[in-house]
């Protein structure tokens, strides 16, 4: 299967993209623990090893202790769920997360190609990064390089037959883990609350964001 075996490299920008190429957010504070600055009184310390709060440093008060307790397990959980489903994903379908990302971006694209600029910005890449990861799949035969039409300037990648299957294949992977890790012990009711709520807050967020323009 192509792509079987791969290692992660964190000097590759186009390889070393673990569980935040699709889960993005804040990171937590680097070291045994972060504390804010602040005055005296109750505050909170957050670990960066697993998102607890110790009441002992001058920094945020009880409810914002709380608030930002909730955060980081929620941010934690995702991405403790998120990089085991990509393992999965790796493993067993040879597919690295920014290349699934890629592949599967692809197939629901029109005519199954899209822009190297598209692609770009889809994984955060550099250009030189997105040409290598490219290359890459090019080399694997699940992906091919061409011209646009339209403006010769324009470099496309375009997803090929064995591309696309591998696409499938790894989706079918991804969908199968979210049954039994996230679907199955929360059961439906309380994912679909979860979809909500989300969705709601990236409307928020998207119309805060059209405000400010």
């Amino acid at each position: 299967m192509a792509g079987a075996g791969r290692t992660q490299d964190a000097t590759d920008p186009g390889r070393g993209v673990g569980p935040d190429a699709v889960v993005q957010g804040v990171r937590a504070p680097a070291g045994p623990a972060a504390r804010c600055p602040g005055g005296a009184g109750a505050g909170v310390a957050i670990s960066a090893a697993d998102g607890s709060a110790d009441r002992d440093a001058a920094c945020a008060g009880g409810e914002d202790a709380e608030m930002l307790r909730a955060w980081f397990q929620i941010y934690t959980g995702m991405q403790r769920i998120t990089g085991d489903l990509l393992e999965d994903v790796e493993r067993r379908g040879g597919l690295t997360a920014p290349e699934f990302q890629v592949l599967w971006h692809l197939s629901a694209a029109p005519e199954r190609q899209a822009p190297m600029n598209e692609i770009s910005r889809l994984l955060g890449f550099s250009t030189a990064g997105t040409t290598k990861l490219v290359d890459r799949l090019g080399a694997d035969g699940l992906i091919e390089r061409r011209t646009s039409a339209s403006d010769r300037r324009v470099i496309l990648a375009a997803l090929t037959d064995e591309g696309a299957g591998s696409a499938l294949r790894a989706a079918e992977i991804l969908a199968a883990g979210l049954r039994e890790r996230f679907v199955g012990p929360l059961g439906e009711e309380r994912v679909g609350a979860l979809v909500d709520a989300f969705r709601l807050l990236a409307g928020e967020a998207g119309s805060a964001e059209s405000a400010s323009c």
